[in-house]
């Protein structure tokens, strides 16, 4: 019964996660938009609040159904291609256009850093 109450209760977990993100179109928008938040976060900052988080989740995930290995992976690869790309062009993905932002963001501007935290701040809130 137990085991059951946590598989239901990681279900809905994405389920409200990935329908609370407005731009989040498909889980692999929403794990593209964390993974280049967190490459944002990465490489501006150092932090790695998002990456750890994930990590702690996933591992959950997958402990309570195994079978989510095979989606779980790919969604994965969509975020590690996210972060990197951020990494190196400090964009975000925009699921909406279905491509990165154009404006990329600046780690010397405190208004630019300001919002990546924000968005970082609002993602993490959503592993709670």
């Amino acid at each position: 019964m137990y085991r059951f109450f946590k598989y239901a209760v990681s279900i809905v977990f994405l389920v409200l996660v990935t329908t609370h993100m407005a731009s989040a179109q498909s889980l692999k928008d929403f794990y593209m938009q964390i993974g280049s938040v967190a490459g944002l976060a990465e490489s501006c900052y150092r932090s790695d609040a998002i990456p750890n988080k994930l990590t702690v989740y996933v591992r959950k995930l997958l402990t309570n159904d195994p079978s989510l290995r095979p989606i779980m992976k790919e969604l994965i690869n969509d975020y590690k291609e996210a972060e990197t790309h951020a990494i190196v062009s400090h964009t975000i993905w925009d699921a909406t256009n279905q491509d990165y932002t154009d404006k990329s963001f600046d780690c010397n501007n405190e208004s630019d850093v300001a919002k990546i935290k924000q968005l970082e701040t609002l993602l993490l809130q959503g592993f709670n």
